[in-house]
């Protein structure tokens, strides 16, 4: 299904007061909009994917897709991560802990064990600001948090996609997951080209 809010429904999340002022410039005052109408009248990648994880927190339909986005987003840089360190596999064993939750092969508490277990001893990052309520589920914050970091590194290319992505699992009947990636291959290939050339034309200097 797709989801769609009020300006009114987006003011009980409590946004900040200049936030808030920004959006009521800019979306309807009583008419429900969904998310890709919230992107076309303005609202940035932050504004959306905070206003979903508010509601993530009373709506377990909309958590499960949050969580699943921000797997198709752990995997499309999962390779930047093995080609770093190739002998750590506790990244990619917390996203297949997450596919099985999302997949009902495990409960939630299973996967919340399993996806500490993978991240054990692992140091929390800095988070990209507008991800910053991933840490309310505890469970996957130092993996929420790498995957953003990986994310910003990875280019405009790469944040185009993140937001079509995110829009994607907010308003498609049925979003399917991407799959895991085979060792040491990108998950979004294009991109990766672009993300690699981009790295050669800085470390040439031109």
């Amino acid at each position: 299904m797709e989801y769609s809010l009020t300006l009114a429904a987006i003011k009980k999340f409590d946004p900040c007061e200049d936030s808030f002022l920004r959006l009521a410039k800019i979306l309807p005052k009583n008419r429900k909009i969904t998310a890709q109408q919230a992107r076309y009248l303005g609202c940035t990648y932050d504004d959306i994917i905070w206003i979903a994880s508010a509601v993530a927190q009373d709506d377990l339909e909309i958590k499960k897709r949050l969580i699943a986005y921000i797997n198709d987003n752990a995997k499309a840089v999962l390779h930047i991560f093995e080609a770093a360190v190739p002998k750590d596999n506790r990244v990619r064993e917390c996203i297949q802990a997450t596919d099985d939750f999302l997949d009902g092969k495990i409960s939630e508490e299973t996967w919340s064990r399993d996806a500490r277990a993978a991240w054990a001893a692992w140091p929390a990052r800095d988070a990209r600001a507008g991800w910053a309520a991933w840490a309310t589920w505890a469970a996957w914050d130092a993996w929420a948090a790498w995957a953003a970091r990986a994310a910003w590194d990875a280019g405009d290319a790469f944040h185009d996609w993140q937001f079509d992505r995110l829009i994607y699992w907010l308003s498609d009947k049925n979003p399917s997951p991407l799959p895991m990636p085979e060792k040491g291959v990108p998950a979004l290939p294009d991109i990766e080209a672009i993300r690699v050339d981009a790295l050669k034309k800085m470390e040439s200097g031109s």
